[in-house]
């Protein structure tokens, strides 16, 4: 067998190919496609972030408790950006197909992305890939949730890319509720945005606030590499995880349901199994 062998391809991308695997949201296997995301995401922005005048930066995430890097970034004040309510929503409107909500309302070290002015060099946006693990403490949510208050009083976007099932929300009302999934993206003096897939739908495409100026970003590619990258279905077929009972939160997901996945799992141990014996 070769790299590029369909029973290699079959085994990378798992039993979910397009959307979210769900036995994958656990954290000790999200946590290796969060390092891979991050990766991936950068690698989609930095051209188009350089050409307008900005760099992306891997730091310490805002979800880190204590130990760290020290986010020299945070602390630096926010020069010459003047209060302003700029218009997201039609921005985003302009690259990305899927619409946009407005939401009116009240483990080991993990990274997130920084971008930067070139010239000025102030932080205007930070991109959070969110741990599973931190939604189930509620004092580390709260944690996370003053530093994300800090960063938009100092004027700078938050964009968080939730794609893990919970029964805690680091934004709630009824439509982060009613989909599993979603990218919320904060804009200071302006509501926060929504994005949200269904359980069987992969995560959006969305549009990353600058300043005044938006670029698109395709989140699902960057799951699938970060999920690829780790060889998370192999890891999970080859620990037997692919029970019942290892899935995360599975009262969130109704017994039919649950069944369909497990018949969607025995159809791929199936394929993989054909595909082994055919091969030299």
């Amino acid at each position: 067998m070769t790299n590029g062998s369909p029973y290699v391809k079959l085994l990378t991308e798992g039993a979910f190919p397009g959307r979210i695997d769900p036995w994958a949201e656990d954290g000790y296997y999200f946590q290796q496609i969060h390092s891979g995301m991050i990766a991936q995401i950068i690698e989609q922005i930095q051209i188009p972030l350089l050409d307008l005048g900005y760099v992306p930066i891997k730091e310490a995430s805002l979800q880190i408790l204590q130990g760290g890097k020290p986010d020299v970034s945070i602390m630096r004040v926010q020069r010459g950006v003047p209060p302003h309510v700029w218009d997201y929503q039609h921005a985003a409107a302009e690259i990305v197909a899927e619409p946009v909500e407005r939401f009116e309302g009240d483990f080991p070290e993990l990274e997130a992305i920084f971008i930067a002015d070139l010239d000025s060099d102030e932080l205007v946006t930070v991109i959070e890939v969110i741990s599973p693990s931190n939604k189930k403490v509620s004092g580390d949510m709260s944690f996370y949730q003053l530093r994300r208050l800090q960063m938009l009083a100092r004027r700078v976007n938050i964009v968080e890319i939730d794609a893990t099932r919970s029964i805690n929300r680091l934004v709630r009302n009824l439509t982060t509720e009613a989909y599993p999934y979603h990218i919320a993206i904060h804009i200071p003096d302006d509501s926060v945005y929504l994005m949200s897939s269904a359980f069987d739908q992969p995560l959006k495409r969305f549009a990353l606030p600058l300043r005044e100026q938006v670029i698109p970003v395709d989140a699902h590619a960057a799951y699938e590499y970060g999920y690829r990258r780790g060889s998370i279905a192999a890891q999970l077929g080859r620990s037997g995880g692919y029970r019942e009972a290892d899935l995360p939160f599975p009262s969130l997901i109704p017994a039919g349901q649950r069944e369909t996945l497990l018949e969607q799992v025995a159809a791929w141990r199936e394929q993989l199994a054909a595909l082994r014996a055919n091969s030299p």
